[in-house]
Formats: C-alpha cells, sequence, structure tokens
C-alpha cells in the first residue's frame, strides 16, 4: 500500500512538472514575442494567458484521453510529447483559434468514439458539442462529418464479416442516426449561436423577421465555407509538403520515438495477420471491440493528413495541430507493447529461473534508460529553443528560412526583440531602414530611427541610411522583379539574426 501511494504520488508529480514547465515556457515567450500575424490588434498578455490555459486545458485531456487507452502511468508519456511539442508551445501562446480547434477536435474524437461503444445521452452530448466547437472554431473541420460517416460503415462492415449476413442493417441505421444527432445538435447549440452573433453584428434584422433568424446565419456560415475554398484555390500545395515539413518543425528525439513506435506497432500488426478471410472478419470485428479506440484515431490521422495536403492553405505547420496529439497516443501504443515484452526461457532449475529473472530486469531497465535519454533529449532540446518556438527546426536544416517550403516560421514575432536590438547597437541618431512582414507598426517600437523600405526601393545605402533589417518572410516572398531582393547579393552575409527572422545588414 505504501510503494502504491508513493508511486502515484510520483506520477502526480511528473504530470504537475510538465504541466508548469509547459505553462512557464509558453508565458515567457508570450511575454517576448510580439503580435504575429493572426492575433487581434487588441490582443495583450492578458489575453495570451487564457490561450496558455486553453493549451494547458489540452495537454491534460490528451492525459485523460491517453488514461484511457495506457493506463495512468504510460499516459504521462504523450502527454510528455504534448507539452515538449515545440508547435504546441509556439501556437498554444498566441491569440489564435489554433489550440481551441485542436482540442475540439481531440474531444469530439474522444467521445464520438465512446459514444460507438456506449451510446449515453452525455457522450452524445459532449461529442456535439465538441463537434459544434470544431465547426465553430476552423472550417476545416467540415472532414469530421465525413470520417464519423466512414467510421461507422467499417463497424457494420465487421459486424456483417462476424456474421456473414446482412442482419446487422439495425446497426448500420442506429449508427447513422447517432452521426445525424451529434451533427444536428452541434450545429444548432454551438454553430448556430456564433454564426447568429455574427449575423447581428453585419446585418442588424429585425427580430420579428423570423425567417431571416432561422437561415441568416446558417448563410452566413455557408458563405464563408465556400470562400474558404474558392479564395485560395490556386495555393494547393504539393503532396510531399508536410512530410518535409512535419521532420523539419518537430524535435529529433520526438521523431526517433515516433518512427521507433511506427516501425514496432506495424511489426505487430504483421504479427498478428491471419489470411482467411473468413477468420479475418471475425479477428477484425473482435480487434474492433477491443482497440476501436486506436483504429479510429489512426484512421482519423490518415484522413486528416490527406485532407490538408490537397487542400488550400498556407503550408504552415499549424495545418498538423490537430493531430500532433493523436499521433503522440498513440506512439506510446507500441511503445507499452514493447515494454511487456520480455525474454522468457523455459526454466527448470534455480539457476535458470534466476537467470530469467535477470535477463526481463536488464529487459526492462535498458529500456527505460533508452527512453529516458529520449525524454531527457526531449527536454533539453525544446528549454534551449526557448522562446523561438514558432521559428523552430531540429538542426536537420541549416537555415531553415532559406528555404521556400517552410512556411509560419516569421509571423511578424520578432518586432519587440528588434527594438532591443537598435537601442544597444544604433546610435540615436541612426536611421535603420526595415522591411517587417507583420501586424504591427515598427514605427512606434523604433520611432524616428525607422525608415519603411522595399526591394524596389533599391539600396538604402543610397540614400544615406547605414543599416537593413529585413524579415525573412518578406525574403522568401521576393519571388518576382523588383521585389527579388538583387542587390543584396552584392553586399556580405547579414551581420546578425534578431530573434530567428530579422536579418541585419550593415551597408
Amino acid at each position: 500500500m505504501g510503494l502504491s501511494n508513493n508511486l502515484a504520488v510520483l506520477r502526480r508529480g511528473l504530470i504537475f512538472l510538465i504541466i508548469t514547465a509547459s505553462f512557464l515556457l509558453m508565458l515567457n515567450a508570450a511575454k517576448t514575442d510580439s503580435l504575429i500575424i493572426g492575433e487581434p490588434l487588441s490582443s495583450t498578455i492578458e489575453i495570451r494567458v487564457i490561450s496558455i490555459i486553453i493549451t494547458i486545458t489540452l495537454l491534460l485531456f490528451v492525459y485523460f484521453f491517453a488514461k484511457e487507452l495506457l493506463g495512468r502511468w504510460w499516459a504521462v508519456l504523450p502527454l510528455l510529447f504534448t507539452g515538449f511539442s515545440p508547435t504546441i508551445l509556439a501556437y498554444g501562446h498566441y491569440a489564435v483559434n489554433d489550440i481551441v480547434f485542436t482540442l475540439a477536435i481531440l474531444a469530439a474524437l474522444f467521445f464520438f468514439t465512446r459514444s460507438l461503444t456506449s451510446p449515453a445521452k452525455m457522450n452524445i452530448f459532449f461529442a456535439a458539442m465538441a463537434f459544434g466547437s470544431a465547426q465553430a472554431s476552423n472550417l476545416s473541420s467540415v472532414i469530421l462529418i465525413p470520417y464519423f460517416l466512414l467510421i461507422i460503415l467499417i463497424f457494420y462492415a465487421a459486424k456483417i464479416f462476424k456474421n456473414n449476413n446482412l442482419e446487422s442493417g439495425k446497426t448500420l441505421i442506429q449508427l447513422t442516426l447517432l452521426v445525424l444527432g451529434i451533427i444536428l445538435i452541434g450545429y444548432l447549440f454551438v454553430v448556430y449561436p456564433v454564426y447568429l452573433t455574427k449575423y447581428f453584428e453585419t446585418e442588424s434584422p429585425p427580430f420579428h423577421a423570423s425567417q431571416q433568424f432561422i437561415y441568416g446565419p446558417m448563410k452566413i456560415y455557408l458563405n464563408d465555407l465556400v470562400a474558404y475554398y474558392s479564395s485560395q484555390s490556386q495555393s494547393i500545395l504539393p503532396w510531399w509538403h508536410y512530410l518535409i515539413i512535419y521532420p523539419l518543425k518537430e524535435p529529433m528525439p520526438l521523431l526517433i520515438t515516433i518512427l521507433f513506435a511506427a516501425i514496432m506497432g506495424i511489426i505487430y500488426f504483421l504479427a498478428g495477420l491471419n489470411f482467411n478471410f473468413k477468420i479475418t472478419g471475425q479477428k477484425f470485428n473482435g480487434y474492433l471491440n477491443t482497440y476501436g479506440t486506436e483504429f479510429s484515431l489512426l484512421i482519423f490521422a490518415v484522413l486528416y493528413w490527406k485532407y490538408i495536403s490537397i487542400s488550400p492553405g498556407n503550408g504552415g505547420i499549424n495545418k498538423l495541430l490537430p493531430i500532433l496529439p493523436i499521433m503522440h497516443i498513440l506512439a506510446a501504443i507500441p511503445i507499452k507493447k514493447w515494454f511487456a515484452r520480455r525474454p522468457h526461457y523455459i526454466a527448470t532449475t534455480l539457476k535458470e529461473k534466476i537467470m530469467n529473472w535477470l535477463n526481463s530486469l536488464i529487459s526492462f531497465w535498458l529500456k527505460s534508460v533508452i527512453l529516458g535519454i529520449m525524454a531527457i533529449w526531449l527536454i533539453i532540446s525544446v528549454f534551449l529553443a526557448t522562446p523561438h518556438f514558432l521559428s523552430y527546426a531540429n538542426g536537420l536544416f541549416k537555415n531553415n528560412y532559406q528555404y521556400p517550403f517552410n512556411y509560419g516560421i516569421d509571423l511578424g514575432q520578432d518586432l519587440k526583440r528588434l527594438k532591443e536590438w537598435a537601442d544597444i547597437n544604433l546610435e540615436p541618431s541612426e536611421i535603420i531602414a526595415v522591411d517587417y512582414f507583420g501586424t504591427e507598426n515598427p514605427n512606434a517600437y523604433l520611432g524616428a530611427r525607422f525608415a519603411p523600405w522595399h526591394s524596389s526601393d533599391g539600396n538604402p545605402k543610397e540614400n544615406g541610411i547605414g543599416w537593413f533589417a529585413l524579415s525573412v518572410n518578406n525574403l522568401q516572398t521576393a519571388m518576382k522583379n523588383p521585389d527579388e531582393y538583387r542587390w543584396l547579393e552584392n553586399l556580405e552575409r547579414p551581420i546578425d539574426l534578431v530573434g530567428k527572422t530579422i536579418l541585419i545588414y550593415r551597408l
């Protein structure tokens, strides 16, 4: 009893340390980063703290979700992976809706998969609320609708394969009604009120106009949905884009662990295959009964990855946010199985029994050391990167801003740091030309030392300006004459890098 209590205290302590470290890392970045593209101009540190609290809620939900699948101790592993993901830490401290969307998606998946096996009213209600929140926070969440339908068809097909007949038609009707109920409740209680507010703000309809009151909000929603998919029709990314971005933006120990988990998961899956079709159908139905949640999560991760690969968008790593916690949870499952596999030999003598026990002990501790090294490496990597989580790269590429496929590393977050650099390195009378990418006005930080600049303006030196600051995003996107910054080719390399996104040239 005493050992059990001590282990419980240790587990809670680890959870507390991970949550606290994540909170402090995000809080520090929130204080030092400037406003980024996508944040309201009225954003303050207090608003960012609210975003951080939502991110902490996401971390707790990841642990809660993982605990259902892995148990209390192993659920700490995906919590660690998510809490020390630079991408989560980056978007978790800004006043943007990416983390809200991620939390809503994860909650929708959790309660939907619960509803399949236990269609209690509370599970259905929470699934609907999470579904509606996802729809209201990000229009790309429409992927949940075909996903829900696909999952119920798979579950239905598994029952047919098991029974070799179509007597499960009643089950299909029940599952379809379940999905329709989740969708309708979500739209009615979440999406409709959100767009009703927007309708009042834009149209100011009279309250007696009941028809407009009913259809107006959904008309705005559908218009937004159409605009979302049509406005960026020319920005479809190559199929390999996220296959490059993901390994660039996540720490090496996390990538190695996830890759190892994927390999082990495939090995365990192939080891259990049986090629008799009837038996496979029966086994698949049994597998869904036992591992239905894990299977549903894997299907969503694959479907969503494919969906964003062919959808319009800016190609930033934030597009992958909804499936990062899912990948972390799924990665922990084969790792847990790997730990459970220990060498066993038939022991007939005391000596053989002792050797068997020692082999098992060595196997367990060796695996623990390997996993511990990966965890420590991950933590150190993230602490060394703080507070530059948005522009983080794990070292696979040097000067990652030079690669045009690496979108989203510069959203204007280093303007405060440019002011600090100017205060230290510039004389009060010196002027610096600045081509800044972001929503804030550099004049508010630099005052009389600031001169707005673009490539087409030529070399600032010709105007008597000896310094030039250039946002890497503007360098990446300057693809056409006269905005190619050809005149920079005649200069020496930048003498300094402010934060991770503003290049400083001495003219």
